[in-house]
């Protein structure tokens, strides 16, 4: 769970915009998978971080990866993703398509773990690539993409840009103080 102080917003709450329009299903065309990579979607070799079996197992050449690139936003933008290594712990690569700013070497393990990548791009298109996908394999599953410089709790999205609006308001002062 996302637990914040009391001068923090709750992330869960945060309107946001997850600005890819499939986050879960990697064997979409959306999807630009490099010539080394293979998709299989719905494996049932393991579930989601919240247990559903719509996870997509990835496997590739060590060089190539899976983008989504020419999302027209500009500015300060959130990329996260959840991954899994098949075996062991190895490294691949979370970083901007345009490759002008940052990249992450991740250290995936076979625990599901969430990474991030905030970074202003400036004008140019937006987006997000994971590079560098084993032989052996990675799982992948919920990316997002906002226009914000902090990733919040993951919205799916199924072919159409998933929106979160404020939701809630704790009136109740010291809430937490009791």
């Amino acid at each position: 769970p996302i637990i914040q102080d009391q001068t923090s917003p709750n992330l869960a709450h945060i309107p946001t915009t997850n600005i890819l329009t499939y986050s879960e299903d990697f064997s979409q065309s959306y999807w630009n998978k490099q010539s080394n990579i293979t998709p299989t979607y719905n494996t049932t070799e393991t579930t989601s971080p919240i247990g559903t079996n719509n996870v997509t197992k990835l496997v590739g050449n060590g060089t190539d990866g899976i983008l989504r690139a020419s999302i027209n936003v500009t500015g300060v933008v959130a990329r996260s993703v959840y991954l899994k290594s098949v075996t062991g712990n190895i490294n691949v690569k979370l970083k901007d398509p345009n490759q002008t700013v940052t990249t992450l070497t991740l250290d995936v393990t076979t625990e599901w773990q969430r990474f991030e990548l905030s970074e202003d791009n400036g004008t140019g298109l937006q987006g997000i690539w994971i590079d560098d996908i084993p032989a052996s394999g990675i799982y992948i599953w919920g990316a997002q993409l906002e226009q914000q410089s902090q990733a919040t709790a993951y919205i799916k999205s199924d072919g159409i840009a998933a929106v979160r609006k404020s939701s809630t308001t704790n009136l109740i002062s010291y809430s937490e103080d009791f």
